[in-house]
């Protein structure tokens, strides 16, 4: 059956809900993000409120914002910029990169390919912060990197 909606992003049908253990880590992120959110400073900050706000659009019952993934990714890429020129802004906080994966383990329970999930869940973050749990521990360890990808992961956005 063909879908009545001329949107291919949205489907025809509803796509199966999330399983209750991504809902439950949904809300420790969401938390932990709005707690780092205030003591961070600059883009950081930004792309922590967003990113907030992005999982939290995925509760049921909240209205799907496109421009809200949007928002994410300019976040992301507006950080990212920011640390090609100050290094230390390269590390990710792990609560971050735990809500990249989570949205992207979210989006592929709900029936999306994988690519649409990393697609939606903002290019330049999926590159960048999966990459930073690779990164060994210490101060310098693994950032030039890390930087490296982040390069190719922005000109691969274009």
């Amino acid at each position: 059956m063909s879908n009545p909606n001329p949107d291919p992003r949205v489907p025809a049908q509803m796509p199966p809900e999330a399983p209750p253990e991504l809902v439950a880590k949904r809300e420790r992120l969401v938390t932990e993000l709005e707690n780092q959110a205030k003591s961070a400073t600059g883009t950081l900050q930004q792309v922590m409120r967003k990113m907030s706000a992005l999982l939290g659009n995925t509760k049921p019952g909240a209205s799907l914002s496109f421009q809200l993934y949007q928002d994410v990714k300019d976040a992301f890429t507006r950080h990212l910029n920011e640390a090609t020129k100050t290094p230390a802004l390269a590390n990710m906080p792990p609560v971050l990169v735990e809500s990249v994966e989570w949205m992207q383990a979210y989006l592929n329970a709900r029936g999306f390919a994988t690519e649409e999930a990393a697609a939606a869940a903002a290019p330049a973050a999926t590159a960048a912060p999966a990459a930073a749990p690779k990164a060994p521990a210490g101060p310098g360890g693994g950032e030039g990197r890390l930087r490296d990808e982040q390069q190719e992961a922005r000109v691969a956005d274009g």
